[in-house]
C-alpha cells in the first residue's frame, strides 16, 4: 500500500512541476540598462488599495483602448508616500488624446530593465522585483527612484522599467 501512496505521491509532484514549469516558473528575470526617450501618455490616476474595484475597472477599460488602438498599455506605479498600504498608480496608454483622459510625461532617460514572460502565477512579487532591480542597480554604484513603470504589450510579455536616479 505505501508503494502505490509513494508512486501517487510522486506523479502528482512531476505533474506540479511540469506545470510550473510550462507557466515559466524557472525561467530567470534577466535585468538590463535600457535608455528610453520620453513616455507621454493619456489616461487616469488611482489612489487606493490594490483589490479595490475601481482599479480593476480602471485597469481593464484602459486595456480594452489600448487593445482597439493597438498599443500598449502601461501602469506607472508611484512610490508609497506612508505606510497606510495605499498605492498611486497612473494607468493610460501611449499615442492617444481624449477629453475624458488625464495626459501625463515622464522624461527619458536610463532605466533598469526586466522582461517579465512568465504567467502571472508564477511571476514574483511586485516587492521581490523592485528588490532584484534596486539590488542590480546598486551593483553598478547606481540607484532607482522608486517608480516602476509596466509596459503590457501582451498577455506574458510585460517589460517593466525602473527609472534610475540622476
Amino acid at each position: 500500500m505505501s508503494r502505490k501512496l509513494l508512486t501517487g505521491a510522486l506523479a502528482i509532484i512531476v505533474m506540479a512541476l511540469a506545470v510550473y514549469a510550462w507557466m515559466g516558473g524557472f525561467s530567470r528575470l534577466n535585468f538590463g540598462l535600457y535608455s528610453s526617450p520620453a513616455i507621454i501618455l493619456s489616461g487616469k490616476e488611482f489612489t487606493g488599495r490594490p483589490g479595490q474595484k475601481e482599479l480593476e475597472s480602471l485597469f481593464y477599460h484602459m486595456r480594452d483602448l489600448a487593445a482597439d488602438r493597438d498599443t500598449s498599455l502601461i501602469v506607472v506605479t508611484y512610490p508609497p508616500a506612508d505606510s497606510t498600504g495605499l498605492i498611486t498608480q497612473f494607468v493610460g496608454v501611449p499615442g492617444i488624446s481624449a477629453d475624458t483622459l488625464e495626459s501625463r510625461r515622464w522624461d527619458g532617460g536610463e532605466f533598469v530593465s526586466v522582461r517579465l514572460t512568465q504567467h502571472l502565477m508564477v511571476t514574483p512579487s511586485p516587492a521581490k522585483i523592485t528588490e532584484m532591480a534596486s539590488e542590480f542597480a546598486a551593483a553598478s554604484g547606481r540607484e532607482i527612484t522608486g517608480v516602476s513603470i509596466e509596459i503590457y504589450a501582451r498577455d506574458r510579455d510585460t517589460q517593466v522599467l525602473f527609472p534610475l536616479a540622476r
